[in-house]
Order: C-alpha cells, then sequence, then structure tokens
C-alpha cells in the first residue's frame, strides 16, 4: 500500500475500510517502520530471523519481537486498525473526549482513555496547521 493513499482520508469508515484486516495494518507499519529491511530494536548491528505469526528473533540478544515493540503499540490487545482509526480521530478532532472515543471505537472507556493517553505523547510534536489526510502517515512516522 503506497503512502500516498492515506492522503485523501476524510473519515473514520474509510480507515475502516483500508486496514480491515490486521495483516494489512502489520505489513503496512512493517513497510512504514522497517522499509524492507527488518531491525532489531534490540540490536541494530544483529541478524534477524523471521518467526511464525508475524514475529522475528533477534540473533545476538535472543528475544523475539514484532512491528509494535517499543512503538504505542506495544504490549496492546488492541487491533492495529482500531489503533490507526484512533490516531485519525485524535488528530481531525482533538477535543474528542474519552467517552465518545469509547463509543466511535467499539472499546471500552478504560482502554479508550489508554490509547488516547498513548497516541498524547505523539500530540506534542503535532504542527500548528495539520491538514486532514496527514495525520496517520505523520504520527506513523514518529512511532520509532
Amino acid at each position: 500500500m503506497e503512502l500516498s493513499v492515506l492522503q485523501n482520508i476524510e473519515s473514520q469508515q474509510e480507515i475502516k475500510n483500508l486496514f480491515s484486516q490486521e495483516a494489512t495494518c502489520i505489513n503496512f507499519l512493517e513497510a512504514l517502520r522497517w522499509k524492507g529491511d527488518v531491525v532489531s530494536p534490540f540490536d541494530e548491528n544483529s541478524r534477524v530471523y523471521e518467526c511464525s505469526k508475524m514475529r522475528y528473533r533477534c540473533r545476538n540478544s535472543g528475544k523475539y519481537f514484532n512491528v509494535r515493540t517499543n512503538t504505542i503499540f506495544h504490549g496492546s490487545k488492541v487491533t492495529l486498525s482500531k489503533w490507526f482509526e484512533a490516531i485519525w480521530l485524535v488528530w481531525n478532532y482533538p477535543n474528542t473526549n474519552i467517552m465518545e472515543l469509547s463509543r466511535k471505537l467499539d472499546v471500552s472507556p478504560k482502554t479508550a482513555w489508554l490509547m488516547q493517553k498513548r497516541i498524547a505523547r505523539l500530540v506534542e510534536k503535532k504542527p500548528a496547521e495539520p491538514t486532514v489526510g496527514m495525520a496517520l502517515t505523520d504520527w506513523l512516522n514518529r512511532l520509532q
């Protein structure tokens, strides 16, 4: 999937349609994060082995990792598609409260709070004049 596709997203439904499968989200995030060359978050110079279930193993440390490791998605059981929707909603509707976010994403208020809290780390880097379509690509590029 090309990054230019994300420039024209104008609704939450478009995000849902574009990222309806978790595998699509993972492949997109891998391409965005590693640009085809997987790098271990534990040792940048280490060789990386691809394992099953979209996991990788760092040769030098022996640790397993995936595309979520060391990002705002790390340790979360929420699907990447819901995360992408949340990022889009928070970026385009910055005054969205927890209950509204919870309802729009169909998650519990506690989960919505956690997502908004993690996304808030990226909000600090938000430019003064955001454009509607740039949210997902800009924020995903800041994950590392």
